[in-house]
């Protein structure tokens, strides 16, 4: 059977009430648009999203051509075990996360990812998008397949960091958040060098993370602490009314 040329995706159609799917290839062609598009007219699409290689040109121009929108650049930084081993100066108290912490971080990742493509895509609202981080790190605090570090300073939460083991020689660190009175004051850097800490731990030798293009910060932190850019990519979001999923024109 043929591969389908789009996924619906189920967690994110549930979340924001809206049937989403993502295309499953980096590139696309003409008559690649025409079958995504299609099949999300198909199965009443409303938002579909697609992760571009950044090098191809003809995907450039068939994304924007036939309505998609750039949200965000995604920055894959990788992190690879030196020689020796990880001695870091922390700026704060960095332990496993508490059953008491829950709450207090929650609140932290309400305002913690204001940079991501979820609060620059206007269809969703900013209550949908804190509404998700907190979603998210409720999840990895539930998932006995993630570990989460916080950070305490002057006796008070101030951060967190999510770690995945993801095999036996490659971890990626999902999310990290630093409270608005803390930001600036090394929280950042004491829960990655910790994180990278556990990963060493564990004989991790690669360590895998994600952020915006637009968040110079989170990427001058992560090569502070010896991350190197690995992979850029273009998020694009394409939205259809109801009129496209008629199968009728706009105009």
């Amino acid at each position: 059977m043929e591969k389908a040329p789009c996924r619906l995706l189920e967690w994110d159609s549930s979340f924001f009430g809206h049937r989403i799917a993502v295309v499953e290839s980096k590139y696309l062609t003409s008559l690649q648009v025409k079958d995504a598009l299609d099949w999300c007219r198909n199965n009443r699409i409303r938002c579909l999203y697609f992760l571009s290689a950044p090098d191809d040109d003809r995907s450039v121009y068939e994304a924007e051509s036939n309505g998609f929108h750039l949200v965000d650049l995604r920055v894959e930084l990788l992190w690879r075990k030196p020689p020796s081993d990880i001695k870091a100066s922390f700026n704060a108290e960095v332990r496993p996360v508490g059953k008491g912490d829950r709450e207090t971080l929650l609140e932290i990742a309400q305002s913690a990812h204001p940079s991501t493509r979820f609060y620059f895509d206007k269809h969703f609202t900013t209550k949908q998008a804190s509404s998700l981080y907190r979603t998210w790190l409720a999840k990895a605090c539930d998932d006995e397949a993630q570990q989460v570090f916080v950070s305490d300073k002057d006796g008070e939460v101030v951060g967190y960091v999510t770690c995945h083991l993801e095999s036996d020689r490659q971890g990626s660190i999902g999310l990290i958040g630093v409270s608005s009175k803390a930001r600036g004051s090394g929280v950042g850097s004491s829960l990655v060098m910790g994180a990278l800490q556990h990963f060493t731990s564990h004989e991790i030798t690669e360590v895998r993370v994600v952020t915006q293009g637009r968040n110079l910060v989170a990427q001058k932190l992560y090569q502070n602490c010896g991350f190197r850019t690995n992979q850029i990519y273009m998020w694009y979001h394409k939205w259809f009314d109801g009129a496209d999923l008629d199968g009728k024109s706009r105009d």
